[in-house]
């Protein structure tokens, strides 16, 4: 009895240390360096409003290389998004920040660039199909721009809806994420 209490006893245990090991190797792949910045605001139940202008700041990359720059939007089934597709003004501004150069002469912070622009986001094909990812909330991510950042760049993102409703419903989250690309 007791043998046979033994081998149970090991066979569980060899199980809960596989699946123990299974759960930290998925964890630490789903670790993604490559995110610089990201980071999301929440609208109330009512919606995004025409004049709620959402504000990111990014402040002092790490390291210099090249980096895509990505608009998130979340929507949810609870509260319906209305809409096919969702325009947006995005604005951003990079500028590198006070450093010394190779005569050790401290040099000002530098403007790399800025731009506005309109983004229109598809977000349900013509034929009625969700384009995000997940189930009953839906992820979208919308590449914006390549940029080439110095170490130490600091960047101001401004975002705001352009649809004709004051008030749309079914947008829980929109963000900006900043991936260095390899």
């Amino acid at each position: 009895m007791k043998t046979h209490l033994k081998n149970i006893w090991h066979q569980i245990s060899s199980r809960f240390l596989a699946g123990g090991f299974v759960i930290v190797s998925t964890l630490l792949v789903a670790c993604d360096e490559q995110l610089a910045f990201g980071e999301y605001k929440s609208f109330p139940k009512e919606g995004w409003h025409m004049r709620d202008t959402l504000h990111f700041v990014i402040d002092s990359l790490q390291e210099t290389g090249p980096y895509t720059l990505n608009l998130g939007i979340r929507t949810s089934t609870a509260n319906p998004y209305p809409f096919k597709d969702l325009q947006v003004e995005f604005s951003q501004r990079w500028v590198s920040s006070s450093h010394k150069d190779t005569t050790d002469s401290l040099q000002p912070v530098a403007l790399i660039k800025t731009s506005l622009d309109t983004i229109d986001c598809h977000l349900v094909s013509d034929k009625g199909d969700n384009l995000g990812t997940g189930i009953s909330n839906f992820q979208y991510i919308v590449p914006i721009d390549t940029l080439q950042l110095p170490v130490g760049a600091k960047g101001n993102i401004y975002i705001v809806h352009r649809m004709r409703m004051t008030t749309l419903p079914g947008i829980a989250n929109v963000g900006v994420e900043l991936r260095r690309v390899e």
